[in-house]
């Protein structure tokens, strides 16, 4: 049986890695304008790209896995009902039962590394993600002062560049500064650069051959100097202070700190039902990779039902309707009109039903007449449009 087991394992994990890898990159050309907005237009280097890429992926394969583990169970049994292989097996004495436990560890195994991700790694990616957009916004978004132009956006700071080229230096550069009310002064330089330092959140700009003129209110009296290089630190300060201080949203918490919530939070409140919401989703959605592998081992002896495209479509058919009870139970949740521990375990509960029933179906060895028609009706429609077309 070890060589049997391993054998359905492997069958099972070569297009896991491909099927993982396919919706991996389905994610990231969905997105691929907006990355290539950040890269043009705010400056983004690469290197933040693959960091706000890594930051979403714990979100998304909350998702990702269990689907993959279900179209690769379903892709791997499919491919040995085909080439008869499960019948060869059964001739051999192999019982249902036990091409069974394969699909038992891998839907074990999908449900604790997605556990993980949705406790652990999704909490960190969500928090780091808003810390990132945050250095993107404040840092890499105010660098890109435009020519001939006053420029307000730092506090008690107003900015007139007259040119600004490719390459970030910045020509005959004037500056009002009132930040000291009793000593405003002015600026003029004849170049200088924005030097942004991400890690710690800082912003300076750097000028070159300039005048500092300071007049003093209380004395009356006015004061030039002259400078070779001279360091401006621009405002961030406050910024910084906001997102340091700022509360967590509940996609960043983790169980402990949602459970807190949940307690401090009034059953009134809007707030309560979505922290519910997220709290009882980290354990609802790691275990659908169970339910998930109890259809796709049935659906996957169905000798008849064999081939890739088929595969595809079953498996989107059981999302869609997964996912349309999740959405719903999110909204209802959100609502109050369903509680939170009943609407993420609906989908579950439904879903398992289905595949208890197909389980059955497929032990009796019964075919799956209503199966078989609607593959019927989709090639007939498919063969009726090639002969229009």
């Amino acid at each position: 049986m070890r060589i049997i087991t391993k054998y359905i394992l492997k069958e099972i994990l070569t297009p896991f890695g491909v099927t993982l890898m396919v919706f991996t990159l389905i994610f990231i050309l969905g997105n691929l304008m907006q990355l290539i907005e950040l890269i043009v237009q705010k400056g983004v280097g690469l290197l933040t790209i693959v960091r706000l890429l890594g930051y979403t992926l714990p979100f998304l394969m909350v998702y990702i896995i269990p689907m993959s583990f279900f179209i690769s169970i379903l892709l791997g049994f499919l491919r040995l009902s085909s080439d008869n292989e499960v019948t060869a097996l059964k001739s051999s004495g192999v019982s249902f039962f036990q091409l069974f436990p394969p699909v038992l560890i891998l839907s074990f195994i999908g449900y604790l590394i997605t556990s993980g991700v949705s406790m652990l790694a999704q909490p960190w990616g969500e928090h780091s993600l808003k810390n990132l957009f945050f250095n993107i916004a404040v840092v890499q978004a105010k660098v890109s002062l435009k020519e001939r132009v006053f420029y307000n956006e730092f506090k008690e700071l107003v900015f007139y560049i007259q040119k600004v080229n490719p390459d970030g230096l910045l020509e005959e550069v004037f500056i009002n500064d009132q930040r000291e009310k009793e000593v405003p002064q002015t600026i003029i330089a004849q170049r200088g650069w924005l030097i942004p330092n991400v890690k710690e959140r800082s912003l300076n700009l750097r000028l070159e051959n300039g005048h500092i003129y300071n007049t003093s209110l209380q004395s009356k009296s006015a004061q030039t100097v002259y400078f070779r290089s001279y360091d401006l630190f621009l405002p961030l300060e406050q910024a910084i202070s906001d997102q340091e201080k700022r509360e967590k949203s509940e996609t960043e918490m983790y169980l402990p700190e949602l459970k807190a919530k949940i307690r401090q939070t009034s059953p009134g409140e809007k707030k309560y039902h979505i922290y519910q919401i997220e709290y009882y989703k980290k354990f609802s959605l790691p275990f659908s990779c169970l339910i998930l592998g109890l259809i796709a081992f049935p659906l996957g002896l169905q000798s008849r039902l064999a081939g890739r495209s088929w595969a595809i479509i079953l498996g989107g058919v059981v999302f869609f309707i997964y996912y349309l009870f999740l959405s719903l139970a999110f909204s209802l949740g959100e609502q109050g009109a369903l509680k939170p521990i009943v609407g993420l375990w609906l989908p579950n509960g439904i879903v398992g039903l289905i595949g208890v029933y197909l389980f059955w179906v497929t032990y009796r060895e019964k075919e799956l007449v209503w199966l078989n028609r609607l593959k019927e009706a989709v090639w007939w429609v498919k063969n009726r449009w090639k002969k229009s077309a």
